[in-house]
């Protein structure tokens, strides 16, 4: 493993010397698999190139060659994988822009917050809490909110009390303090206020109190 990460350790300098043609032939290939590899550290390091390849590769070829990786990302069983995934969309949206986002990031995460497993339904809403430090205003109002607010409803405790926890991230992202985000949270927040379990009272209370400060 050793050999391979130093190797992807350097694949940002090589995209920006060997060419988008010889990137494109000779190492897609191995990109791909190794971002499948069996070796969780080498794909936390395949993840952490994409927004170099996406700057290289340019929109159309990254999306076409390496937009499949993602979801697998996104319910990969180690946990550190799950958040770098979550990490690697918001520094994509700052590449490539919240138009590219709505049209293969927000699928994808829709598709994961129906998940089974509870745990992968928490990273993708966390993602939508790490995308909205970055996102533009309509992109967080129309797309971000409306997932968290939907998570807020979840049946399991622990998806509840991080929708709370990344309200109040939200609240505090360049356009969360808008009135339609306010307008969006607040009625969930006051629901969870009243929860049965007491871990989601608290992470609910602290974000209303964010609120009001915001106010």
């Amino acid at each position: 493993p050793e050999v391979r990460l130093k190797l992807i350790g350097t694949l940002g300098e090589m995209s920006s010397v060997v060419g988008v043609d010889v990137l494109s032939q000779s190492l897609l290939p191995s990109i791909k698999e190794l971002g499948k590899d069996r070796q969780w550290r080498v794909r936390l390091a395949i993840i952490e190139c994409m927004p170099s390849l996406a700057k290289y590769l340019g929109e159309a070829k990254f999306t076409k060659e390496l937009s499949q990786l993602f979801t697998p990302w996104l319910i990969d069983p180690v946990f550190s994988v799950r958040d770098a995934a979550a990490l690697n969309f918001r520094r994509l949206v700052e590449v490539l822009g919240s138009s590219w986002s709505e049209a293969y990031v927000v699928p994808q995460l829709q598709k994961v917050l129906a998940h089974k497993n509870y745990l992968f339904r928490i990273s993708a809403m966390l993602c939508t809490g790490t995308l909205a430090e970055v996102a533009a205003g309509p992109f967080l109002e129309n797309h971000l909110v409306p997932m968290v607010v939907k998570m807020s409803s979840d049946p399991v405790p622990n998806v509840r009390f991080n929708a709370a926890k990344t309200m109040q991230a939200m609240q505090r992202a360049p356009y969360g303090a808008g009135a339609a985000v306010r307008e969006s949270l607040l009625p969930c927040l006051r629901r969870l206020v009243s929860d049965d379990d007491p871990d989601v009272k608290f992470f609910a209370q602290r974000a209303m109190t964010d609120l009001a400060v915001a106010a």
